[in-house]
């Protein structure tokens, strides 16, 4: 941990000093020098690092507790910490911005749509075996799953976190995750519209066969019909999701 590799700060100006310091953790956290549960240097330390007052220091450290980013403990291996929490407190970020500027649901599913077209052409081209079986667990569907929408809502979901995971590309996965109580909450009110619930279960099996041949293209193409099919459904309901964000 970070007792063995101390992380090291360069010293600030002292114009904006506390908002430079949250800048600076920040960009530690980005370049990856410091990681999720990283224990902070105490203090004193860290405003003789940034040749800053601790007032300032303490200023920044509270600034990033409340936005989410550090934890701070009391008591025993008390400091601040960098919070495993982070990305939920992310994901609540991506819909409270939805919720506050009133983003439609279209324009989500259009930003699925642009994303996971490519997302299946990716893992049409990178997946390997064990990323095959990672996507092919996601289909399997018994005769009495077929009617329970609880599976088949968090199935359908599943197969498309396992795409993303296999075209490995992170930000494409956190998008996935970050707006998955709304997927959960579109997809199963769209379920129900179906004549056969298990119909979505077959185009994922579809778009898994055109990966497993590397048909990349195909692959594509497939998802982009998906995605399309499930657009003209939400747009049949009318459907508005009112986020909880609880």
């Amino acid at each position: 941990m970070m007792e063995n590799n101390p992380i090291q700060f360069k010293p600030l100006d002292n114009i904006k000093a506390s908002q430079r310091v949250e800048l600076e953790i920040k960009k530690a956290i980005i370049e990856g020098r410091l990681r999720l549960g990283d224990k902070l240097p105490p203090e004193i330390e860290l405003s003789q690092q940034f040749r800053v007052g601790r007032s300032t220091v303490r200023e920044a450290i509270s600034s990033l507790s409340k936005l989410g980013i550090i934890e701070v403990k009391k008591g025993p291996g008390q400091g601040a910490f960098i919070s495993g929490n982070l990305p939920k407190m992310l994901i609540e970020n991506l819909e409270l911005f939805m919720g506050l500027h009133d983003v439609p649901l279209d324009a989500l599913i259009e930003a699925r749509i642009t994303l996971e077209s490519a997302t299946a052409e990716l893992a049409a081209l990178r997946a390997d075996d064990e990323d095959l079986k990672r996507i092919e667990d996601t289909l399997s569907v018994s005769a009495n799953d077929k009617k329970n929408i609880d599976f088949l809502v968090e199935s359908s979901f599943n197969f498309h976190l396992a795409l993303a995971t296999v075209a490995n590309n992170p930000i494409i996965t956190y998008f996935i995750v970050s707006v998955k109580d709304l997927l959960h909450q579109c997809i199963s009110q769209t379920v129900l519209l179906r004549k056969d619930p298990a119909e979505s279960i077959r185009e994922h099996e579809q778009i898994y066969r055109a990966i497993k041949e590397k048909n990349s293209v195909q692959a594509r193409q497939l998802m982009l019909n998906h995605l399309e099919n499930y657009r003209n459904r939400i747009r049949e309901l009318d459907l508005h999701v009112v986020l909880d964000l609880d």
